[in-house]
């Protein structure tokens, strides 16, 4: 039953599936999104990440894989680059 309601709001935008076990605001995606780009980084690393947001590397690895997916960021070794032309996407309003 959850996990019906948690598909149907995935599938309306309202969660994002970032894997199996983490599944999280949509809007908490878009506001990290505004803020990574507020941030001037031309290129970070997953710690300087990590201690930016106050995130763990549980949520912090699922959260850049995300933002890679939606190419606001791209991976370049154990580095990313914060793309400023990111498309949008097409799943938000």
């Amino acid at each position: 039953m959850v996990e019906g309601l948690v598909r149907d709001l995935v599938r309306r935008g309202h969660l994002v599936r970032l894997s199996n076990d983490h599944i999280v605001a949509a809007a908490a995606v878009a506001a990290l999104r505004d803020q990574l780009r507020a941030t001037g980084w031309r290129d970070f690393d997953l710690q300087a990440f990590k201690e930016r947001f106050g995130l763990s590397r549980k949520w912090a690895i699922p959260l850049l894989e995300r933002l890679d997916q939606e190419g606001v960021t791209r991976r370049v070794g154990d580095r990313r680059e914060l793309r400023i032309a990111a498309p949008a996407d097409p799943r938000e309003p």
